[in-house]
């Protein structure tokens, strides 16, 4: 009995040794945006802006603008033109 104990003991640490730090779909496994980003800011009027930092659920950076119709857009944080987008989102919104 002390045996079988044992044995699943250490079957258990060695399976705990072995999971410990994989990712079961690899990086970026749960990113929202499947990894098309538009380029350029929505015309359309936006209800709400989502700005997602690099984390343990996805390795990059995520901006998700929702427009008042309830379409949820993904942009490219690096283009200047999104940028450019999310200073006049944030100055209106603070009018």
């Amino acid at each position: 009995m002390a045996k079988i104990l044992a044995l699943v003991l250490a079957l258990s640490l060695w399976s705990t040794l072995a999971v410990h730090g994989m990712s079961i779909g690899g990086p970026g496994q749960r990113c929202l945006c499947g990894g098309r980003s538009a380029d350029r800011f929505p015309a359309a009027p936006s209800r709400k802006l989502e700005i997602f930092w690099p984390s343990n659920r996805c390795d990059r950076v995520e901006v998700v603008v929702t427009l008042k119709t309830g379409a949820r857009t993904c942009l490219n944080y690096y283009s200047k033109p999104v940028r450019s987008g999310i200073v006049r989102f944030l100055k209106q919104r603070q009018k």
